[in-house]
Formats: structure tokens, sequence, C-alpha cells
């Protein structure tokens, strides 16, 4: 469960091996141009990162639902990732990038859907008890 207000899910593509040029990672991820209601997207070019937040427009409508996903946010990250496809993560890492999905202030399990999707594209997943910058 969310354990304080600073919970957050995320998707951050970071500079593993090479240097990021951060519209080829948005070229990539088809986020050039982006107009989303669901995404923000932003880069740290002093530390080579991009990263996608989900911007949450509504919550759980069912039992069923809060006990599959827990949170809209583990939810509407599963979705997104299902359309990524594994040719676009396997671009970014012969561009020297990394995939990682992150979970902030956060206790308990995540969903089976949503790490399925983190093991399909390869990511790393990253959950910090705590807020982290």
């Amino acid at each position: 469960m969310p354990s304080g207000s600073s919970f957050e899910v995320y998707v951050r593509v970071v500079a593993d091996h090479l240097d990021q040029n951060p519209l080829r990672v948005r070229e990539i991820l088809g986020l050039v141009d982006i107009e989303n209601s669901l995404l923000e997207v932003s880069t740290d070019e002093n530390r080579e990162i991009t990263t996608i937040r989900f911007k949450i427009q509504r919550n759980l409508a069912t039992p069923e639902d809060i006990k599959t996903w827990q949170t809209p946010e583990f939810k509407q990250a599963a979705e997104w990732l299902g359309h990524v496809m594994s040719q676009q993560a396997d671009d970014l890492r012969r561009l020297g990038q990394r995939l990682d999905l992150c979970v902030s202030d956060y206790w308990g399990y995540i969903p089976a859907q949503l790490t399925a999707e983190i093991a399909r594209l390869g990511m790393h997943l990253w959950v910090f008890p705590h807020e982290h910058p």
C-alpha cells in the first residue's frame, strides 16, 4: 500500500554505458510532441535520465480491480508498458540506455500483470521505501 503522499510509479530511461540523446529516446517510445493527459515526460540532461510519470485521472472502479491492482498507478503503468514493443526496449538498449520501473514510498506486493510487463521488456524494478529524488 502507498505509505505516504509521495507514493509514485514512474518509468526511467537512464544512460547506462553511452550518453543519452533525449530526443531519440522520445522518438523510440513515440513520445515526441506528446500532448497526452495521461503522461508527463521530463529529462534531466545533467543526470541523463528521461522520466515518464503517469497522471492518474480515475480511481479503481471495482473491488476486483482493487484486489488485482492495489493502486490506479500500477494499472496505468501496466497498460502503458503493454503498448511498448520489445523492439523499442531493444532499440533503447542498443543506444546504451537502461529501462527502470520505479516505485517510491510503497510497501506491499507489485501486481503480477505489471511484473510480467517489466520482465517482457527486460526492465529493472526499483522500489524505494521512502521518497527518492
